[in-house]
């Protein structure tokens, strides 16, 4: 039976049976697979064909037919069932869900942000040190000298944090001291180490040794004073100041030195301030000069307690006694001074000399070998100078009047605290310079 006839037979039927018959023939186009067709299954034509069979034995054979072709062409899919006869296969496209799709697309956002951000930090740090380089370290004298006194008041703040530091475990100690000590006993063991770290205790035996101050002694020093000014720039000129360079200074010591200075230490700074405010600074200085205390000066455990007396001052001449008291070397209880302070003005500089005269005390009551200490400090403006600054030298000297039987036993201590107090002296003055201007602000 050929493909034409079975049309033909068909089509008698639908002309003798009811319109049911339509929707039987649709399902049955719907769901059967032209591909059997073309090979060779010719089954259900055969069965349309059959002329003594009746519409309904028909029927129920074009739906077992109908069966048993979906159950054979089930893991084929939709995809067999092609116009023309002709086969293709359909490619799947697996999509993910849209929040795994999310999710990947956050991760890889996350990845390439952490790859930019190295990139903009290298690239950042490449252009700033180009910038570096091609602007160079080129900067005005006035900028240098502001950056130096910016470095060396940096210094000091370190050293005062860690003062400060120092000081505050000192003060925990003595709270937890103050909450523990109970008995009589423990409070006389605090009372004297109190007393032993303020220098009370030497204060009382240098009240009981030092003579009353004499106005001569203070008539000397300030003659010695006037003879040091006429002569100041011969010395200046010998030591070379003016060869110094603006930062650090020069030291020499010479214990084996009989008469004459066996100390000296050599200062010049170049101050961004007028001569009158530095002028008024040092003046300061030179009155406290002297009155720090410190510790640990020469060796651990050892302190220096200043106590100082009223100043007499005018305005040129400053006259004061103060006693400091050394605790930690043995037998020495401390030193008892007397200073005098001079200024000397004219129309283009300044001039200070400062005399002290140190007198060592001991726990047996005798004197050791008398000190004088002299300060030298000229104050003057640079040539050519456009904006305001202060050259400012200083030349600090130590000598001693000792015969060759005595023998010094104070000079080793007296150096150390000069070495902790002279090279500082040029930073004091840039201290209060400053504070000066940034309270009249």
């Amino acid at each position: 039976m050929t493909r034409g006839s079975g049309t033909e037979g068909s089509m008698q039927y639908r002309d003798s049976e009811d319109m049911d018959f339509d929707d039987a023939i649709n399902a049955f186009l719907n769901e059967y697979s032209p591909v059997e067709v073309l090979n060779g299954q010719d089954g259900m034509c055969d069965l349309l064909n059959a002329k003594d069979e009746s519409f309904g034995d028909s029927l129920s054979s074009i739906h077992c037919q109908l069966e048993e072709t979906d159950n054979s062409n089930s893991d084929r899919g939709d995809e067999e069932f092609l116009p023309r006869g002709r086969s293709r296969k359909r490619v799947k496209t697996k999509h993910l869900p849209r929040k795994a799709e999310i999710a990947s697309l956050r991760a890889e956002a996350e990845s390439l942000q952490a790859k930019l951000l190295p990139l903009q930090y290298k690239f950042a740090k490449t252009e700033a040190s180009m910038k570096e380089s091609m602007a160079g370290p080129v900067f005005s004298q006035s900028q240098q000298i502001w950056r130096r006194v910016a470095l060396t008041q940096f210094d000091r703040r370190r050293k005062a944090e860690a003062e400060n530091a120092s000081l505050r475990e000192m003060v925990a100690l003595q709270v937890l001291e103050a909450k523990n000590l109970r008995r009589v006993l423990k409070r006389r063991t605090r009372i004297e180490m109190l007393e032993d770290t303020l220098g009370l205790k030497g204060m009382t035996g240098l009240l009981t040794q030092n003579p009353l101050t004499d106005s001569r002694i203070f008539q000397k020093l300030e003659q010695a004073a006037d003879a040091l000014f006429c002569r100041i720039d011969s010395l200046f000129a010998m030591k070379n100041m003016d060869a110094l360079p603006f930062t650090g200074h020069s030291r020499e010591a010479n214990l084996d030195k009989i008469n004459g200075a066996y100390y000296e230490v050599c200062q010049k700074r170049l101050v961004p301030f007028s001569i009158q405010e530095t002028d008024r600074a040092v003046w300061r200085c030179l009155g406290s000069l002297g009155l720090t205390n410190m510790q640990d000066v020469g060796g651990p455990g050892v302190r220096f307690n200043c106590h100082s007396d009223p100043m007499e001052a005018d305005d040129n001449t400053l006259q004061t006694t103060f006693s400091v008291v050394i605790s930690g070397v043995e037998k020495l209880v401390g030193t008892y001074n007397q200073k005098v302070v001079r200024r000397y003005k004219d129309n283009e500089r300044v001039v200070f000399i400062c005399r002290v005269l140190s007198e060592p005390r001991f726990q047996s009551g005798q004197s050791g070998v008398s000190a004088t200490t002299t300060t030298h400090i000229i104050l003057e403006a640079p040539e050519e100078s456009a904006t305001d600054l202060t050259e400012m030298k200083i030349y600090f000297g130590a000598e001693r009047d000792v015969s060759t039987t005595e023998k010094d036993t104070t000079a080793p201590w007296a150096i150390a605290a000069w070495d902790e107090l002279v090279p500082r002296f040029a930073g004091d003055v840039e201290t209060i310079l400053l504070e000066s201007n940034t309270d009249g602000c």
